[in-house]
């Protein structure tokens, strides 16, 4: 009885899809990356080390169910608004509810 001593080497095959997904990175500029988030909103006139409130409903008397970071963007609003208020999704964060709207900045491409 004679073994099959050729080997098949998956790590070679590893290597391969490494060093693709090396070369495809080189090509995903900051730009490409600021794409996924154009025509949406980033938070605005707050403190760099303070957070705004997300919260349940529209005030100030409604639960506060996350907190997006001073600096957070593409941030989505769904067309609900109430008075300032205004209902949105973070997609950094993945929070949603509502924020008064002068806290947010339109950040287009």
């Amino acid at each position: 009885m004679q073994l099959n001593t050729t080997l098949i080497y998956p790590a070679h095959n590893g290597l391969k899809v490494v060093a693709l997904a090396f070369l495809a990175s080189c090509f995903w500029t900051q730009s490409a990356l600021a794409c996924a988030c154009c025509d949406t909103y980033r938070v605005h006139g707050v403190e760099k080390s303070d957070t705004l409130n997300v919260r349940s409903g529209p005030g100030v008397d409604f639960k506060v169910v996350a907190k997006l970071r001073s600096d957070e963007g593409c941030i989505t609003r769904n067309g609900e608004r109430r008075g300032n208020w205004v209902y949105i999704n973070a997609n950094e964060s993945g929070a949603a509810g509502w924020v008064n709207r002068r806290f947010l900045k339109f950040f287009s491409s």
